[in-house]
């Protein structure tokens, strides 16, 4: 546990990790070239993955091991999630939770640059090398890494390699056309809502995405065929749901889904009257949060959404459909993270439930790179600056979490 022997240690340690990821990424984007995305994507993770392997992780967190046994079941909000570390409990293989984080972490991390590598694939081979490395740097920049510096295991680090596995597969679907890449991707999301069930904001992305691509991009007639990857994936959940209650202490409920037991789901519109209700919706806190929120998920889209608009002439007389086609996805997923962080009722508030708030945030890391590269042949200088000032403010906000107790 080196990032622990000293206080403060952790955090300077965690940041000279980066710094010499960053590095070692550089030599391999600019000297073996060749090298093909998966080839790259597991030396990249396998590079970076030290950062969650070092951290000091205690077995089941928030108090589960003297819960579970007179826990009444699964909580429909996580209910595979919670029933998983249930048969690990239960078969005395609870010493083996801290090891799951870490997994997660390197896990997602492989899929999240196999995601960006894919995007920058489109970019002019003059400059592809820059952007690759822009890709890994947005990567490095992302307060997503929060929600495996939590301490413990939680269901969300469960859920996010399945929800990026899912959006993996969705953005191939967009790039061959095959519907099966569609139907693929709604099992893993399947998966990553019993997990965690906060990914139902991002849900109907299985029934607007191959619409849209069949319909406006194929210029095809409207199939049935186009629906099953959402209808798949209720059946899926479904049939997960009805397995589980049947066994006795995986009986599903409903408790614990508004969040810390207070019974209200949304941010209270005009008056904040429970316990756990500190804001109502429009105040300058339940603002500044929101913002703080999306600011450590992705600094870069703050600069990137006016860049986008600025050079909106530029992009309309490009040819850059399939690659507008991607930005739909993430703009979708954007969609549906914000309203989940404007209008969910979070019973810990910002900062404390990370995990929660910014998970879905990596499911949409590439939305300012792609609205970059639809106006620039090549990372320009603001972009480069922005990012970089990113990286520093959200890692040192990160390093916090990074320091003993």
């Amino acid at each position: 546990m080196l990032g622990f022997v000293l206080p403060g240690l952790g955090g300077a340690l965690f940041i000279i990790h980066c710094l010499v990821f960053l590095l070692f990424a550089w030599i391999f984007l600019t000297k073996w070239a060749g090298l093909t995305d998966h080839l790259l994507s597991v030396i990249l993770t396998l590079a970076w993955c030290p950062i969650y392997w070092l951290l000091d992780v205690t077995p089941l967190g928030d108090n589960w091991l003297a819960q579970v046994q007179f826990h009444p079941g699964c909580m429909f909000s996580e209910a595979l999630g919670e029933a998983c570390l249930k048969i690990l409990y239960l078969n005395g293989l609870w010493y083996v939770t801290p090891y799951i984080a870490p997994a997660s972490g390197s896990l997602t991390t492989y899929f999240v640059l196999r995601i960006l590598f894919l995007l920058t694939s489109k970019a002019p081979e003059s400059h592809g090398r820059e952007w690759r490395f822009f890709a890994v740097c947005l990567f490095v920049s992302t307060g997503v890494h929060l929600i495996f510096f939590k301490g413990y295991l939680e269901t969300t680090q469960l859920a996010l390699p399945f929800a990026v596995i899912s959006s993996y597969l969705l953005l191939k679907h967009i790039q061959t056309g095959l519907l099966s890449y569609a139907i693929y991707s709604a099992g893993f999301f399947s998966l990553a809502f019993l997990m965690h069930a906060s990914n139902i904001f991002w849900f109907p992305v299985f029934f607007i995405l191959p619409v849209y691509v069949s319909l406006v991009v194929a210029k095809r007639a409207f199939n049935f065929n186009l629906l099953i990857p959402g209808l798949l994936s209720i059946i899926l959940i479904i049939i997960v749901l009805m397995i589980l209650n049947e066994f006795e202490g995986f009986e599903i409920f409903a408790g614990g889904a508004a969040g810390g037991g207070d019974g209200r789901m949304f941010v209270p519109l005009f008056e904040a009257a429970g316990e756990y209700e500190r804001y109502v919706i429009f105040s300058k806190d339940h603002l500044s949060n929101v913002g703080a929120i999306f600011s450590v998920t992705n600094f870069l889209f703050l600069f990137a959404g006016p860049l986008y608009v600025i050079s909106w002439k530029r992009l309309v007389e490009g040819n850059r459909s399939q690659t507008e086609i991607y930005s739909l996805f993430f703009t979708l997923v954007f969609l549906a993270h914000f309203t989940l962080a404007f209008f969910w009722n979070f019973d810990l508030g910002f900062p404390h439930d990370f995990d929660l708030m910014v998970s879905m945030g990596i499911l949409w890391l590439g939305l300012p790179l792609m609205l970059i590269m639809m106006t620039h042949s090549r990372p320009p200088l603001s972009a480069w600056f922005v990012l970089i000032f990113g990286q520093i403010v959200t890692w040192l906000h990160i390093g916090v979490y990074l320091l003993p107790g």
